[in-house]
């Protein structure tokens, strides 16, 4: 991701969420 590390940041929250619940 070409992103701010703070937004790379919510990107691994987000994803980490993402695996665990596909329906976001």
């Amino acid at each position: 991701y070409f992103v701010m590390p703070a937004a790379r940041n919510n990107v691994g929250s987000i994803g980490r969420k993402m695996a665990q619940r596909p329906q976001t």
